[in-house]
């Protein structure tokens, strides 16, 4: 039978793993054309347009990772297990905020 929480969590958990990557990549194309160019390429408001949609995503993957998280529940599993799974938790959320907000307030 499979645990359909367990396997939200996991597949939120890769694609948010994925997509943090793949902002990273984008991110430093941006930030390369910008100290090059001594006017605003036009892709670059293409990609400050890409990486905020991708922070979104890795946002909406952090709440269905801790969701899901908590539907496995993790708490009644004992001491290690929910220290295991508060420290994903701290992870996946640090990595939705640093997206968020570099997206937001470095990409201008």
């Amino acid at each position: 039978m499979i645990n359909f929480p367990s396997l939200a969590f996991q597949s939120s958990l890769g694609t948010e793993a994925v997509l943090f990557g793949f902002f990273g990549v984008l991110y430093s194309v941006f930030a390369a054309l910008i100290s090059l160019a001594s006017s605003p390429v036009p892709i670059v408001k293409k990609l400050k347009r890409v990486c905020r949609i991708i922070a979104g995503i890795i946002l909406f993957n952090a709440i269905v990772a801790v969701c899901s998280l908590f539907a496995m529940n993790y708490l009644g599993l004992g001491l290690i297990n929910m220290l295991l799974g508060i420290g994903l938790i701290l992870v996946i959320l640090f990595i939705a905020g640093f997206s968020v907000v570099w997206s937001i307030w470095y990409m201008r």
